[in-house]
C-alpha cells in the first residue's frame, strides 16, 4: 500500500482554491519549481498525508469489449499518456481543477478530497483537450482510483454518466478536426458531493 503527501517546497503549496466555477479559475499546473522536484525526487513532507491509492493495470479485454472494441484495433505505438508530470504536447492538453498534486510511490499524481453535500466549495474538473482529425476516432481512457463513484462524461455538448471499472474510465471520442474537449467531473454518493479520487494518467490511444 502506497503513501501520499502534499508536496511541500519552500513554502509552496500546490492547490485551486478559488470560489468561482472551474471554468473561471486556472487548472492545477506544476510550477518549474515543482517540475525540478519530480526530475530530482525531492521527498514529500511526511506529516501531511492522504489516502492511499491503487494504480489500475492496463486497460484490459472486458474494457475494450464494453466499447466494441478489441487489442488489434488500437494503435498502441502511436499512444500519449498524459499525467501530473506531463500535461501537455503537440497533441493535446490536460488540465485539472480543485485538486492538489501528490506524490504517490514514485509517480505524480492529481488528488482531490472529498466534499459533502453542504460544502459550496466546488468539486474537482479534469479536462483533456485533444487536436483530432476530422472522422478519426480515439480510445480515452482515465486510469483513477475513485472510490467507485459516477462521474459526468461531457464531450461537446454530450453528457453522460459512466463510473469507472477496473480503474479505468473509457470512452470513444470521434474527432471533429477542431480542438474536441472531454470534461470528468465526480458526482459523489448520497452522502457527499463528490468522493475522493486519485487521477493517475489519461492514455489517448488511436484507433485503426
Amino acid at each position: 500500500m502506497s503513501t501520499k503527501g502534499f508536496l511541500r517546497l519552500a513554502g509552496l503549496a500546490i492547490v485551486a482554491s478559488s470560489p468561482f466555477a472551474a471554468f473561471a479559475q486556472n487548472p492545477v499546473k506544476p510550477t518549474s519549481d515543482v517540475l525540478d522536484a519530480i526530475a530530482l525526487d525531492v521527498p514529500i513532507d511526511p506529516a501531511t498525508r492522504v489516502d492511499p491509492a491503487t494504480m489500475p493495470r492496463d486497460t484490459g479485454r472486458r474494457t475494450l469489449e464494453a466499447l466494441g472494441l478489441t487489442g488489434e484495433q488500437l494503435a498502441a505505438a502511436r499512444a500519449v499518456s498524459y499525467s501530473a508530470a506531463y500535461l501537455e504536447d503537440a497533441s493535446g492538453k490536460l488540465e485539472v481543477f480543485y485538486a492538489s498534486v501528490v506524490k504517490d510511490d514514485a509517480r505524480w499524481v492529481f488528488w482531490s478530497e472529498e466534499l459533502p453535500k453542504e460544502t459550496a466549495r466546488a468539486g474537482s474538473e479534469v479536462q483533456l483537450t485533444l487536436r483530432t482529425e476530422k472522422g478519426a476516432r480515439y480510445l480515452v481512457d482515465f486510469a483513477l482510483d475513485s472510490a467507485e463513484q459516477p462521474f459526468a462524461v461531457v464531450v461537446g455538448e454530450t453528457r453522460t454518466t459512466q463510473s469507472p471499472e477496473f480503474g479505468h474510465l473509457a470512452l470513444v471520442v470521434t474527432g471533429t478536426g477542431k480542438d474536441d474537449k472531454v470534461r470528468l467531473l465526480a458526482l459523489g454518493d448520497a452522502g457527499f458531493k463528490s468522493r475522493r479520487f486519485t487521477l493517475f494518467q489519461v492514455t489517448v490511444t488511436p484507433i485503426l
